[in-house]
């Protein structure tokens, strides 16, 4: 992780935004409130099927971006190496400088190609726990709850290294 830039503006994508619906979506609010602006495109309402209409996501703090027709373009173009709605973020992304939350390592290689900042999705929950916006158990519990969710992307592995990173987070904070 290279840190967050100063309230970023964070374009979701598809498969983190269905992570955080189906563990505990107030955790979007809060990342809306505590770090930066959630963005997602149009495309990815009909993606996603716990979200009825875009008014869902406004109310868990997500704005709606409608990707211009050269994003849109351009995704179909390219749309054999990723999917059109990847790909119609990736380009909104680029065009409107937004960092990508992702746990798709394929789509995080084409966000360095194109020159587009990411964050791993469980990167926003640190940092809403050093905003002290969520506890320490909040967070590795939300953590433990997206391996059971997802358990072929989110590996004990992740769940380990990202449990020791909020412990030295705590410690950090009880000593201040």
């Amino acid at each position: 992780m290279t840190g967050l830039p100063v309230l970023p503006k964070l374009m979701i994508m598809t498969l983190s935004l269905i992570d955080f619906i189906k563990v505990d979506q107030d955790i979007l609010d809060l990342v809306a409130k505590f770090i930066g602006q959630l963005y997602v495109t149009s495309f990815i309402v009909d993606e996603v099927n716990a979200i009825d209409n875009e008014s869902e996501l406004i109310d868990l703090g997500l704005s709606v971006i409608v990707p211009n027709t050269e994003d849109v373009d351009a995704a179909i173009e390219q749309s054999r190496s990723l999917s059109f709605e990847d790909l119609t973020c990736l380009f909104t992304a680029t065009r409107r400088n937004l960092t990508c939350v992702t746990n798709d390592i394929r789509l995080r290689k084409f966000c360095e190609k194109e020159g587009v900042s990411t964050l791993w999705g469980l990167e926003l929950v640190i940092e809403l726990h050093n905003f002290c916006a969520i506890t320490g158990k909040e967070a590795i519990d939300f953590a433990k709850n997206l391996r059971l969710s997802n358990p072929k992307y989110i590996t004990e592995d992740i769940i380990s290294r990202f449990t020791d990173r909020i412990k030295k987070l705590d410690e950090h904070i009880s000593q201040i």
